[in-house]
């Protein structure tokens, strides 16, 4: 469902054309699609990035306080 130029939520059909070929969750709780072979994220909701983009700052930052190279978990559920 789209309003405007923000899509409130996405369909596995849209995110299928768009090149994902499973549902997923970042970080274990963004809900979305993820396509393994161009490593394509597609979060179900606009209205769900800006907790995406806090998730990842926090998610950066603990890991270079740490020394750590900074890596994402996409937990990938059933195809599409």
């Amino acid at each position: 469902m789209r309003i405007g130029n923000v899509e409130i939520w996405r369909s596995a059909s849209q995110a299928k054309t768009q090149g994902a070929i499973h549902s997923a969750r970042f970080m274990g709780i963004i809900p979305g699609f993820y396509g393994e072979d161009n490593s394509l994220w597609i979060s179900r909701s606009d209205l769900l990035n800006p907790i995406e983009d806090a998730l990842v700052w926090v998610w950066v930052t603990m890991r270079e306080m740490r020394g750590e190279e900074p890596d994402f978990m996409f937990d990938v559920g059933r195809p599409i």
